[in-house]
């Protein structure tokens, strides 16, 4: 009785840690990727497509755990918690944590699963971060 309970406890424990981690790893954000989505977005206005597009993306890094993670951007690193929670559409919510304020961000896979993206606030485009090698 004792090995069923605990076989079952173990099968479940790695379910949930499955789903958790499911962007354990290191990634970077995806300069070109986000700039096709911006630039096809049509909400950018001239001033923003060229601040913007003159090495804005493609520099920060989000290491992520099963439950924190680590960003870094020109030697500035921040660590924060979060959880990833399915929605209905077939997408997750990210909730997390940074410096005790509570952030809900919807994020998607890309069909390979080697990247995932959300969409930037109300210039309605993708920014998309991809897994390091």
């Amino acid at each position: 009785m004792k090995y069923a309970t605990f076989l079952i406890i173990f099968v479940l424990s790695n379910t949930a840690i499955g789903q958790d981690c499911l962007l354990s790893g290191e990634w970077v954000s995806n300069e070109e990727m986000t700039l096709t989505s911006m630039n096809s977005s049509g909400k950018i206005n001239e001033k923003q497509r060229k601040l913007l597009s003159s090495d804005f993306f493609g520099k920060l890094k989000l290491t992520y755990t099963c439950n924190s993670v680590t960003s870094l951007f020109e030697g500035q690193s921040r660590i924060s918690t979060y959880e990833l929670v399915r929605n209905e559409n077939g997408g997750f919510i990210m909730k997390s944590i940074v410096d005790d304020v509570k952030y809900d961000q919807e994020i998607w896979f890309t069909d390979d699963n080697r990247c995932y993206y959300s969409v930037v606030g109300k210039l309605n485009f993708n920014e998309y971060f991809c897994k390091s090698n």
